[in-house]
C-alpha cells in the first residue's frame, strides 16, 4: 500500500489515514471504512 505515510489517504474513500503504534510498529487505518 503506497499510500502509507504521514499525508496518506486511504485508496478507497480517499480520507485521511489514521496513524498508530502497535507493539512497535506503525500501523495506518482509514476510521471512515474501518470505523474509530
Amino acid at each position: 500500500m503506497p499510500e502509507r505515510h504521514k499525508q496518506g489517504r486511504c485508496p478507497r474513500c480517499r480520507s485521511p489515514l489514521k496513524i498508530f503504534k502497535v507493539g512497535g510498529r506503525t500501523a495506518y487505518y482509514c476510521p471512515r471504512c474501518q470505523g474509530d
